[in-house]
């Protein structure tokens, strides 16, 4: 009893010397489990998978919000040596990170950064107000949408357990008083709605949470289907994904996150969740093309004549076009590459392989 007291008085010293979250401060968590679990007080046995995401931080005019994003994708398993230990990929960003996570995803390292290009700064028209504690904390926020000057506090968190769980209170014996099997996961928002422009405009916090899981899979689950391995029965694969503001926008626009809406809400979502792989497969496979191309010099007549001949023999572009791009190598090498580039970048899902195999010519060649 002693010591939670003295805890209770810790907390609330905190918040009072820290400010209050949701107003001047953000909170940002996660918990993790991936795993065996026993513990004895409570009486509780896990073999799953438990995930706990949760952020409290201020939404001002626009439904802005700092930036914050998380990932989690573990990877538990067994069949092969290597499974029977467990592997976590994980991120934890906020502001200025958060964004440029957002962002970037999965394209390379920038060679150059635009100034502003990745602040995480929020601008709104009118300064913010100096917030009463009773009535602008408490009151306002159950009954009216917050003007343009005034700071609301944004909840959301989410909690995900993929696996088995058992736990025991003693009441009923031997035998355990819950059991869980299977995935729960709970998700919750308290997101304020924010006015402006003379009250004729409303907006809420952008926040996104997914995840997409598979148990008795063999590949992960952010990974194309084959590139892990054969199928491994008893294993357990997840990917989530946790955001707010800006972060979370970008987020939604990369079609690898949204693959596990197409999988919720599309009918043949077998189908569709393999098809948004090509497509993410086949732009991966002609960036890279792209890219080892533009390497070449524009006056290196005789290994641009190679990359079009090499592109032309594994399908890549028509013997038409080679036969245009060729006829200018000599005299106008710049704009043959150009062409060739973007010819390249106009592939679509069939030629994947060929595409890889000209990249790999290509990668000869330089």
């Amino acid at each position: 009893m002693k010591k939670t007291i003295q805890f209770a008085s810790l907390t609330a010293l905190a918040a009072i010397w820290g400010g209050c979250a949701g107003y001047n401060t953000t909170m940002f968590m996660t918990k993790s489990n991936a795993g065996l679990d026993i513990d004895m007080k409570p009486p509780t046995a896990e073999i799953n998978i438990s995930r706990k995401e949760a952020v409290i931080e201020p939404a001002f005019e626009k439904g802005q919000t700092p930036p914050v994003m998380a990932s989690f994708k573990p990877k538990v398993g067994w069949g092969r040596f290597g499974n029977y230990f467990l592997g976590v990929d994980q991120t934890f960003a906020g502001g200025d990170a958060a964004l440029t996570m957002a962002m970037l995803y999965d394209s390379t390292t920038p060679t150059s950064v635009t100034n502003g290009q990745f602040d995480s700064t929020l601008t709104v028209t009118n300064q913010v107000k100096k917030q009463g504690w009773f009535w602008s904390w408490i009151v306002d926020p159950l009954f009216t949408p917050a003007e343009p000057d005034q700071v609301r506090p944004f909840i959301f968190g989410t909690d995900t357990q993929l696996g088995l769980k058992v736990a025991w209170s003693g009441a009923g014996g031997q035998f355990p008083d819950t059991v869980k099997a299977g995935f729960n996961r709970k998700e919750f928002a308290w997101a304020p709605v924010t006015m402006y422009q003379d009250r004729t405009k409303i907006k809420m916090p952008s926040f996104l949470a997914t995840i997409e899981s598979n148990t008795g899979g063999g590949s992960e689950t952010n990974e194309p289907a084959g590139t892990n391995g054969p199928p491994q029965p008893g294993s357990i694969r997840s990917i989530q994904y946790f955001s707010t503001g800006e972060a979370a926008s970008h987020l939604a626009r990369q079609q690898a996150v949204r693959v596990a809406m197409l999988k919720r809400l599309d009918p043949h979502s077998e189908t569709a969740a393999k098809v948004a792989t090509l497509i993410q497969l086949a732009e991966i496979a002609e960036y890279e093309a792209a890219t080892e191309t533009a390497k070449i010099e524009s006056t290196n007549t005789p290994t641009l004549n190679l990359a079009i001949s090499s592109a032309k023999t594994l399908s890549v572009i028509s013997s038409s076009n080679a036969d245009v791009l060729t006829s200018q190598t000599a005299t106008n090498g710049g704009w043959a590459k150009q062409q060739l580039i973007g010819l390249l970048k106009a592939g679509s899902a069939k030629d994947i392989e060929n595409l890889n195999k000209y990249t790999t010519v290509i990668k000869q060649l330089n």
